[in-house]
């Protein structure tokens, strides 16, 4: 009789630990829409702390509150100017990860999952060397909004 109230026991833990698990793995996993919504918000609410004049862009002092945007301001930079707006940074992000062989292009294989520079590759190439460098994607992605805002 013991033996079987053990048993019981030990099967309703090991039940009970297994469905904790479960729902903690599916939390961990979970890609709603709140959560890239929160992720995002998180971004933006970043580099709203660090942008102190309220312009939409930091310079290099406030880019300091963001270190790894701090690290590679001039990279993220791809216009000159002396500041980065929340769409350089953004694209920097973006560009890095697809960025395989940490070459500083895209090739249309690093390409093919950002599918808005997948689609127009070969526009955005404006050298035509058969690779896109961050600043031929952020002039191209600006010379789409610009179009957009016009219309």
């Amino acid at each position: 009789m013991k033996r079987t109230r053990i048993a019981i026991l030990v099967a309703s833990a090991f039940t009970l630990i297994s469905a904790t698990a479960f729902a903690a793995d599916t939390a961990a996993t979970d890609t709603s829409p709140s959560l890239t919504e929160k992720a995002k918000n998180l971004v933006k609410s970043k580099f709203s702390k660090a942008d102190k004049d309220n312009d939409g862009t930091l310079d290099k002092e406030e880019a300091k509150a963001m270190p790894k945007v701090a690290e590679h301001f001039d990279a993220i930079d791809t216009d000159k100017d002396g500041t980065v707006s929340k769409d350089e940074v953004k694209n920097y992000e973006k560009f890095a990860k697809q960025d395989k062989d940490h070459d500083g292009t895209l090739d249309k294989s690093e390409a093919k999952t950002w599918l808005s520079v997948a689609k127009d590759f070969d526009a955005i190439d404006s050298d035509k060397d058969g690779t896109v460098s961050l600043a031929e994607i952020n002039t191209f992605m600006m010379s789409k909004k610009s179009e957009s805002a016009s219309k």
